[in-house]
């Protein structure tokens, strides 16, 4: 389980944040990252999984079975520059986490700082499962005098 949690002096729309998260898996059949949408919002056009005033980001990814694997995520804190005007991102910062599933236990992986080329790495995926959002490269920072 991963729990993020946002401290922000400003409040109201100058601290509307979202989470955004892909992950990798070695049980997923897809190769490489995959965006990660909470299951509700599977299905609404939006490139976060946890969107709002100061939101907590939280995810306790689990399978029926247990089995070998290797399961990553990258978790990036966003913005929409404009205060939730204009379908834009900008990420400001981002970690991950995760876990191996072996048949001696589960490791976990510690929470690791990730700089913005990591961010930037993502962004095909994040263009091309959101075609009408623009996501702006490197990390960008929330100015609550804004």
């Amino acid at each position: 389980m991963c729990r993020a949690t946002v401290t922000y002096p400003a409040d109201g729309y100058a601290a509307i944040f979202g989470w955004t998260q892909v992950v990798r898996s070695t049980d997923s059949t897809g190769i490489g990252y995959e965006m990660d949408p909470i299951a509700i919002y599977r299905d609404i056009p939006t490139p976060y999984a946890w969107y709002g005033l100061k939101p907590e980001l939280f995810d306790a990814p689990s399978r029926g079975d247990r089995y070998d694997m290797d399961w990553e995520a990258h978790s990036f804190l966003c913005v929409s520059p404009d205060a939730v005007v204009t379908p834009q991102v900008q990420a400001i910062a981002g970690f991950r986490w995760g876990f191996t599933v072996t048949g001696a236990g589960i490791d976990f992986v510690p929470p690791m700082v990730l700089r913005s080329p990591a961010w930037d790495h993502h962004l095909d995926l994040l263009r091309a499962s959101y075609p009408t959002w623009v996501f702006d490269a490197g990390y960008g920072t929330a100015d609550p005098a804004g």
